[in-house]
């Protein structure tokens, strides 16, 4: 959940420069229809850009720019939220249930509104003119347009100049799909209903629709007809958010848009700079940069000690395919762990180094003893499902004291795993708990290497090749992890949210201690 916060906080940023720039170099400027372009991507820009992720991998230091990229898109770096199995609503949950009350009444006001606009229509008679659908009515709220219909109030005159000119200015409202933009907007509303520069923005393209369909209607700037127009009906309220109304604009506006002189150059100006700015943000929120490691340097200054502890053993093999078992993969790859490593300054333990069973407690027991500063189980999966495949990365939900350490470290390992074979992008929680990761001493996660019972996971794990390339990938987290803590933001990891799955999803007892 937090991490659904940060992204509404980015959007909000993201939306609020976007606006400001309009406010200061746009508004009220006649270029109409690029401002009402300009208002729609603006919304859409800031939905998408914290949901996109670029990465930009550099060598050794980084430059003030890197740093700059990293400020802006690191805000979430160390904030993640534990998840749980609990049936009851905490009390941390209450917020975002009172958040989707709100949306959910402003999608009810939605529905109420389309639907007085559907029933006004059943109410009177209508007929068919071309691609669009008069519709004759005597509400004191008319005339109005609404997707291809448009409301008429028989009072005013159709066949007089002013009932002709306000009949061409609702076909423009039509003919420009002005509905579409106002129903969009009423449906980010609903869910970003908190950002205060969407609804700027909504009421923004509510006088711009006006300025549009004033520029087709009227011709020659003739501000006498508009202003007969408007003066020939009351202001309406009944419709207001999603249907087009000829009088629902303030008035001084409209008229002062039809009478200003604008500059081309001006315009050019301004409309390119407005680009220019879409992608400085663009840039800003989607680059992520990341330090690639040399393999041959040693990052640490200090010595650290790392378990590796190599899942199952002995009588407990574990995941079982035709005649591969588990615990021999897991020990084969924590032994080319110990092998690859070059780096002085990582001293690796192991919690076996030969074929045998070692209960759940001497695993954690080894971590205690050896004053570990980071502990790393290998496990490989297997599932009913043969199309379940890639590797996961496990974290505990019970570990107060080294939560957050876990998470980075977690998520260093994603991030390095991920180059080598496909890997979840998520963190992941067991409901039931982890018991070499639940009852740890130090910052601890779980590795699957995917699925034995997944051909392609398979016939990856089995090369030596593949399982040296793993090695490293483990060896360049756990750098990146101990580096990370001394404060260097450049290397940082970015924690996963944790997600919490169900036991079923991965069916081993073994992980489980008496709690």
């Amino acid at each position: 959940m937090t991490a659904i916060a940060y992204y509404m906080l980015k959007v909000l940023i993201g939306s609020g420069i976007l606006f400001a720039y309009y406010f200061v170099a746009l508004r009220n400027k006649q270029f109409h229809q690029w401002n009402r372009f300009y208002l729609l991507l603006a919304v859409a820009a800031s939905l998408l850009f914290p949901l996109v992720h670029i990465d930009i991998w550099h060598q050794g230091e980084s430059s003030n720019a890197i740093h700059l990229l990293q400020v802006i898109n690191g805000a979430d770096e160390y904030l993640v939220h534990a998840t749980n199995n609990r049936s009851y609503i905490s009390l941390d949950q209450w917020p975002y249930l009172v958040y989707a009350g709100i949306s959910l009444l402003l999608v009810a006001g939605l529905l109420i509104s389309t639907s007085k606009v559907y029933a006004l229509l059943k109410r009177n008679p209508s007929k068919r003119l071309g691609n669009i659908t008069f519709v004759d009515t005597e509400e004191k709220n008319t005339p109005f347009s609404f997707l291809h219909f448009v409301f008429w109030n028989k009072k005013i005159d159709i066949h007089s100049a002013t009932g002709q000119l306000i009949f061409k200015h609702e076909l423009v409202h039509v003919k420009e799909r002005h509905t579409l933009d106002k129903l969009f907007m009423q449906l980010i509303l609903a869910v970003f209903w908190y950002n205060p520069f969407f609804w700027l923005i909504q009421k923004e393209l509510v006088m711009i629709h006006e300025f549009i369909a004033d520029k087709k209607s009227v011709n020659h700037h003739d501000m006498n007809a508009l202003a007969a127009m408007m003066l020939q009906s009351i202001y309406p309220r009944y419709y207001q958010q999603i249907t087009n109304s000829f009088f629902q604009s303030p008035i001084k506006r409209r008229l002062a848009m039809l009478t200003k002189i604008h500059n081309p150059r001006f315009r050019y100006l301004s409309r390119i700079s407005a680009l220019g700015l879409l992608l400085v943000v663009g840039f800003a929120f989607t680059v992520k940069t990341k330090t690639a490691y040399n393999d041959n340097h040693n990052l640490l200054n200090k010595p650290i000690t790392v378990v590796i502890d190599a899942g199952h053993g002995g009588s407990d093999a574990g995941a079982v395919e035709q005649d591969l078992y588990e615990k021999n993969l897991t020990l084969a790859i924590a032994r080319t762990i110990k092998e690859t490593n070059t780096d002085n300054n990582i001293h690796i333990v192991l919690t076996r180094n030969e074929d045998v069973m070692v209960p759940l407690q001497d695993r954690t027991d080894v971590a205690a003893t050896q004053k570990a500063d980071v502990f790393i189980s290998l496990h490989l999966n297997a599932a009913m499902q043969p199309d379940s495949t890639g590797m996961e990365v496990f974290v505990s939900g019970k570990n107060t004291p080294y939560q957050m350490e876990s998470e980075v470290l977690g998520s260093a390992l994603v991030q390095q795993l991920s180059i080598t074979y496909p890997t979840s992008q998520q963190l992941k929680k067991r409901n039931t708990g982890v018991w070499v990761i639940d009852h740890n001493s130090c910052p601890s996660a779980l590795v699957e290497f995917g699925y034995l019972s997944n051909k392609k996971d398979l016939e990856f794990v089995l090369q030596p090749d593949n399982q040296k390339k793993i090695a490293a990938t483990i060896l360049k987290a756990i750098t990146q992890y101990a580096v990370s803590k001394t404060g260097n933001s450049s290397i940082a990891p970015e924690p996963k949210q944790p997600a919490a799955i169900s036991d079923t999803t991965i069916p081993k007892q073994y992980y489980h201690g008496k709690e």
